[in-house]
């Protein structure tokens, strides 16, 4: 009984360490950047008026961002070390909810994985929806309460009873007053695992209940923002003119052209290492008791075995070909010079890889329900953009969630098949992408030069 109790004091010592470890990380890189661009914009608007005059009239002619306008408003005016602290606490809190929904549990280890996939993202990525007060309100913050939010869904998926659901209930509705990407993969997320509860186990939780509601009184009050509509004109006359007037169907031909595009740029390593880290602990685990199967045959065996050496393959194509420029080799290799082909080959090779992978997830993860949504969510949070005239102009920040969506995909897998050498790899790109951008971030003279 005492080396019980000890082992679990010494497992919460852990845990706090390591969460004490990420905030001060996470505090270090914060406090080496200055206010920039909207936060100067920002701050010098409240020297001029009350915070809820402002949070006011950018409901009236701006946005139903209501949380993130909030905090903005409420920590503009204040020191930026109250910035540094509040950003450091959203940025564990985002850690800690990731590694509770991918993993089940918040271990030690755990969290510092979760951690260090955060850090996986684009160098862009991060400095633009985490690194500057409108960024993190915008993108970071929000992210992580919705995160949080969906806590009380995986564990219903997983059977287990949560505690305080009214906590998460509002972290949900907070977060769907953030960005506009957020709330609808809350909706989605709460919807399907009702749907799942109901249908498996012929009951309705609460908290699913209450989460679903959240984050439709959420997206309402967001969607019905007397600004959105300004919004929506300025921004089409300022960055791009007709975009009202284009048909949706050129609008959804070159969002998805713009998501191929940035989820190949910026996402690249997370998607990577997704594929990778699944394809080899299958290979390891093909011999064991694991996808051990009644009726399993010789020719499914085989089947996996080659969709698995394809995705490998076309890793390798992916490690010599940047920016999904792999169009002219392979149409000169077989013989085809078309433009057409040209064009279509890169997206072709794009849907394959995707198709290959989830055939993959499909067969052999075990939450393969949970993987799949991710996926999903990660492609239709980004495509939200398709019908937005800030598609261009919103730079790569607006991939931030999608990015959180496909980092969880990479911790359920790694719950799962528990590679020691795919973790120590993702802490250690992690340890690079952090001390890189912060020695950026130096040399620029404490600005952000990714802007």
């Amino acid at each position: 009984m005492n080396t019980l109790k000890h082992a679990l004091e010494r497992s919460t010592y852990r845990v706090w360490a390591s969460i004490l470890s990420c905030w001060v990380l996470s505090l270090l890189i914060s406090l080496i950047v200055k206010r920039v661009d909207d936060d100067l914009h920002y701050e010098k608007a409240l020297s001029k008026m009350n915070g809820l005059s402002w949070l006011a009239s950018r409901y009236q002619t701006w946005s139903g961002r209501l949380f993130s306008d909030a905090m903005t408003a409420l920590v503009i005016p204040l020191p930026q070390l109250i910035w540094c602290i509040l950003n450091a606490c959203f940025l564990v809190l985002l850690a800690y909810a990731m590694s509770k929904v991918a993993f089940g549990e918040a271990t030690a280890s755990n969290i510092v994985f979760s951690y260090a996939v955060f850090w996986l993202l684009a160098p862009r990525i991060i400095a633009e929806s985490t690194l500057w007060l409108s960024g993190s309100a915008g993108y970071l913050w929000p992210t992580a309460l919705a995160v949080s939010g969906c806590i009380p869904l995986t564990n219903a998926m997983r059977g287990k009873a949560t505690k305080h659901s009214g906590i998460y209930i509002v972290c949900a509705f907070l977060a769907s007053l953030g960005c506009e990407q957020i709330g609808p993969c809350i909706l989605g997320f709460a919807l399907i695992t009702l749907v799942y509860m109901y249908t498996k186990r012929h009951k309705f939780v609460f908290s699913v209940t209450g989460i679903l509601s959240a984050s439709i009184i959420g997206l309402i009050i967001e969607l019905t923002c007397p600004g959105t509509h300004v919004r929506a004109q300025h921004e089409i006359k300022h960055w791009y003119p007709g975009f009202d007037k284009m048909p949706i169907t050129l609008k959804m031909v070159k969002g998805l052209m713009w998501e191929f595009d940035f989820f190949s740029r910026f996402l690249l390593m997370i998607i990577a290492l997704i594929a990778f880290n699944l394809v080899v602990s299958i290979m390891c685990s093909r011999h064991g008791d694991l996808f051990a199967s009644k009726d399993e045959n010789e020719k499914t065996e085989k089947f996996y075995g080659i969709v698995c050496a394809a995705v490998l393959a076309m890793l390798c194509v992916v490690c010599f070909q940047t920016n999904l420029k792999l169009s002219f080799s392979l149409s000169q290799f077989v013989g085809i010079r078309t433009s057409i082909i040209q064009r279509l080959l890169p997206y072709l090779f794009w849907i394959l890889f995707v198709v290959l992978v989830a055939l993959l997830v499909r067969r052999y993860v075990q939450e393969k329900h949970i993987v799949l949504f991710l996926f999903l969510a990660a492609f239709c949070a980004a495509a939200i953009m398709w019908f937005s005239p800030t598609i261009y102009a919103s730079s790569c920040r607006t991939l931030f969630v999608s990015g959180i969506l496909l980092g969880m995909i990479l911790c359920i897998i790694e719950q799962q098949f528990k590679n020691k050498i795919m973790y120590l790899t993702v802490v250690l790109l992690a340890i690079f992408n952090y001390m890189n951008m912060f020695a950026v971030i130096l040399h620029s003279g404490f600005h952000l030069p990714m802007f």
